[in-house]
């Protein structure tokens, strides 16, 4: 079974299709020796509904809701120089107590249904694409590591953008290291910096990001590198690079305002499973005309950045500038991209019906 996708949306086999409970999933991996002396940790990008994972027979995490991703550090389970296993077992069950919601109905009439024969029900209007959805990334890290990084536009103008940025740091020996923290632009020159674990860093004359239609500068991005450095030792440490737009967003009873300026939305409500074929067959029979829509999906509710690509090329060739995600968080891959291309997303949370 492919990786990411629905399983229950890539076969020709009904019985899958209709799977309500639980699917299996388990593969092996091989790790090096220089990984020992690191942190190792294995994330998930979505996992619909409930999920279950094992490293080598040990149960190391599980998660409840499919459309946020979870992590969790396996180091001292792993076999380093050797093969390891990785087992997920997937639920895709929804319940009164799940978001979004569902529920099983079971059917006694034995004169149309099987004994035990029961279905899910849900009153949203998407099917319950079930499965792993988005990348499994294993990584390895310092022991001492970058483990988080905000940044928020506290202020902007023509002439001076001001962003707060903080750092949370994990692992180990964590006083020992200082953080140094720098920006550079799209051509990859240093603009500004500061030290510290937060604080306040200013950009002269900053690239606004703008959405499409705004500005001729759509999507710009800089990127912050954390990196921290060992001051006893003099040796830098664990490093990160995060992309990031220079942009103030305000809204009020009369609109919503982006670097001061209004902004109109144009644009749809998406949805994150993707149709690769789609054609129309029109026939005239006694003055009726019949319209056939046929509708080919490739992998469910699977990222699949090539399909993303295509979707975003065409909202920009109907000159859209924005989407909403119906009717839940989609995958960070899809709004990294937004960002790159200049589209707004309005990003929703996953409790549909309630």
């Amino acid at each position: 079974m492919p990786v990411p996708s629905s399983y229950n949306d890539i076969t020709q086999d009904a019985n899958i299709r209709d799977h309500i409970g639980w699917a299996w999933y388990q593969r092996d991996f091989f790790l090096p020796k220089s990984w020992k002396s690191q942190q190792v940790s294995i994330r998930f990008g979505s996992v619909n509904y409930y999920a279950v994972v094992w490293i080598n027979g040990v149960e190391v995490t599980n998660h409840s809701g499919g459309y946020l991703p979870f992590e969790v550090k396996i180091t001292e389970h792993l076999k380093f120089g050797h093969l390891n296993w990785i087992t997920v077992a997937v639920n895709n069950t929804l319940t009164p107590w799940t978001i979004p919601q569902g529920k099983i109905v079971y059917h006694n009439d034995s004169q149309r249904y099987p004994a035990g024969y029961y279905e899910q029900q849900y009153n949203f209007d998407f099917f319950n694409f079930a499965g792993i959805h988005r990348p499994v990334i294993l990584s390895a890290t310092p022991k001492t590591y970058i483990d988080d990084i905000t940044i928020n536009t506290t202020s902007v103008t023509d002439s001076l953008g001001v962003i707060f940025y903080s750092v949370e740091l994990g692992g180990s020996k964590i006083a020992a290291y200082s953080v140094i923290a720098e920006i550079y632009d799209a051509q990859h020159r240093l603009v500004a910096q500061a030290k510290g674990l937060k604080g306040e860093i200013s950009i002269n004359n900053p690239n606004l990001w703008w959405p499409r239609g705004m500005n001729e500068s759509v999507g710009y991005l800089y990127t912050l590198k954390i990196q921290l450095w060992n001051d006893a030792k003099n040796v830098e440490g664990d490093i990160y690079r995060l992309p990031f737009g220079v942009r103030f967003i305000e809204w009020n009873s009369t609109g919503v305002y982006i670097n001061g300026k209004s902004v109109y939305f144009k644009g749809f409500g998406r949805h994150e499973d993707a149709i690769v074929n789609f054609y129309i067959t029109c026939i005239r029979s006694r003055n009726i005309l019949l319209i056939y829509v046929n509708l080919y999906q490739l992998r469910g509710r699977g990222l699949d950045l090539v399909t993303l690509t295509k979707d975003y090329n065409l909202m920009r060739w109907i000159e859209a500038n924005s989407f909403r995600t119906s009717h839940y968080p989609y995958s960070e891959e899809l709004m990294d991209l937004a960002d790159q291309q200049g589209f707004l997303v309005i990003d929703e949370v996953p409790a549909v019906g309630l």
